[in-house]
């Protein structure tokens, strides 16, 4: 396990004292799993296609949702249960239980995915307060290929923005855990950014705080 602090957290806790929310990212961050999308892809047999697609978002052919509308539409028909199934056998971080079990006591702590909240219930049932995440429709017990997209790959900040106006905070008060290129906008606004296993160089050096290794439990050192 490796904690680096980054030059410009001068006073750490100063900045603790007054944290009232803690906002994590979810895949990769509180789950051993990059992407709950690619995840179920791959349990599907279909991540050539979901790839590609991914390719055509990244070169700007297309939109967030039209990304999102395809990669759904990979699952068309598949039984809810079954998906169910799949996103419950998703390894979660070492230690979560018992960090968040710490971590509860003293503050607020939510959720903002880009990835989809097919297993919100288990979070829930951890202790967090709160879930945004994107949200596939279902008739029936089975998936349409319909999306409801609430978080854009580039909208962590305005979900940020909505928690603090719901709990009348301020960004002073807040925290974030995070580790890709769509959390930075919420480490540059947020009184403390904590990387966990930054996806890249960028993601690392936009935060005040890196952990890299298997376990949550060493944010217990620093909130």
């Amino acid at each position: 396990m490796l904690i680096m602090f980054n030059s410009d957290v001068k006073d750490l806790q100063r900045i603790r004292e007054k944290l009232k929310l803690i906002v994590f990212d979810l895949d990769g961050t509180l789950t051993k799993v990059r992407s709950i999308w690619q995840y179920i892809h791959h349990k599907l047999g279909v991540i050539d296609k979901a790839l590609y697609y991914k390719k055509l978002y990244f070169e700007k052919k297309i939109s967030y949702k039209e990304w999102a509308e395809l990669d759904t539409s990979l699952w068309k028909g598949t039984p809810y249960h079954v998906l169910r199934k799949m996103v419950e056998s998703i390894p979660l971080v070492d230690d979560l239980e018992e960090t968040i079990n710490h971590l509860k006591s003293k503050y607020k702590l939510a959720i903002v995915t880009s990835g989809l909240d097919l297993i919100a219930d288990k979070f829930y049932k951890i202790g967090f307060d709160k879930l945004v995440g994107n949200s596939i429709e279902i008739k029936d017990g089975v998936v349409t290929g319909k999306v409801f997209v609430n978080v854009g790959f580039h909208d962590k900040i305005k979900i940020l923005r909505s928690f603090l106006d719901e709990y009348n905070l301020d960004y002073e008060e807040c925290a974030v855990v995070g580790d890709g290129e769509n959390d930075i906008s919420m480490f540059e606004k947020a009184a403390l950014s904590i990387a966990f296993n930054p996806t890249s160089r960028e993601v690392e050096e936009k935060s005040d705080i890196v952990i890299k290794g298997n376990s949550l439990k060493p944010l217990l050192k620093i909130l």
